[in-house]
């Protein structure tokens, strides 16, 4: 996938079956596609991103079932097979002091995985990410503290530099040049840009390319999931000509990105 100041694009994908897929293989695929693209083209390159789940509603239902299922008749079946086992689980999902940590640690890692939830998705948020940066860490911050009522809590030190570990492997100069482009105006940056920016255009171009980005590889995920969609129609039609694969996906995702 391909993300300009227009919007998103399906370039190709690739069959990877019987490839061994080391970093020298994601290497090679990477720089082929740069070299296709065309490397004054080229702003970044993001990788996939795992999601992630968080949600205090669910939270308090599975706490609620869990607490149902250790009280209830066929617990009881079962805790004849592992005592032992039985009795610490039992224990631990009807202890509210336990509970209480639990809910601790969702508190404080929610503005992590607010941050996260924002950031991967397809649209353009590459010239966000240091100011939810510094209001996450803050955040993190607070719920720390209010929990332990100590603003010199060792925990916090421990997690902040866990975070600080992450930022300095995932960050790039990118980040700080969008951040900086970014004129926090009612107005949409890029929309801004395109009339502000006319008396200067080297950087009306720059700032249109970065302010456009998005800061994850989520645009893809359609694209994975259309290529297997395929794949199984194929698959049910006898159909093997892997060169029409890859134009139907071509056309489709395109088709999908332009809706």
């Amino acid at each position: 996938m391909a993300v300009s100041e227009d919007g998103v694009v399906f370039l190709k994908d690739v069959n990877c079956e019987k490839e061994y897929k080391d970093k020298f293989y994601v290497e090679t695929l990477i720089k082929d596609a740069i070299s296709e693209v065309g490397v004054p083209n080229v702003v970044q390159v993001i990788t996939d991103n795992a999601p992630k789940l968080h949600d205090e509603s669910l939270y308090e239902l599975i706490k609620r079932g869990l607490q149902n299922m250790v009280i209830s008749d066929e617990w009881s079946t079962y805790r004849e097979d592992n005592v032992s086992k039985a009795y610490l689980v039992k224990e631990k999902n009807l202890d509210n002091i336990w509970w209480d940590k639990v809910y601790y640690i969702l508190t404080f890692t929610e503005p992590i995985y607010d941050m996260l939830r924002i950031m991967d998705t397809d649209k353009p948020t590459l010239h966000l990410v240091y100011e939810m940066w510094d209001e996450m860490i803050e955040k993190v911050k607070k719920s720390i503290y209010r929990h332990e009522g100590d603003e010199r809590s060792i925990f916090y030190e421990v997690v902040y530099d866990i975070l600080i570990d992450r930022w300095t492997k995932s960050s790039t100069p990118l980040h700080c040049m969008a951040h900086s482009l970014n004129p926090r105006w009612l107005l949409d940056p890029k929309s801004w840009w395109l009339v502000h920016g006319a008396s200067i255009p080297l950087l009306q171009n720059l700032a249109l390319k970065l302010l456009g980005q998005p800061s994850s590889s989520s645009c893809c995920e359609r694209n994975w999931s259309t290529r297997c969609g395929i794949l199984e129609v194929m698959y049910l039609t006898h159909l093997k000509e892997l060169e029409f694969l890859e134009l139907l996906a071509y056309l489709l995702m395109n088709w999908i990105w332009r809706w």
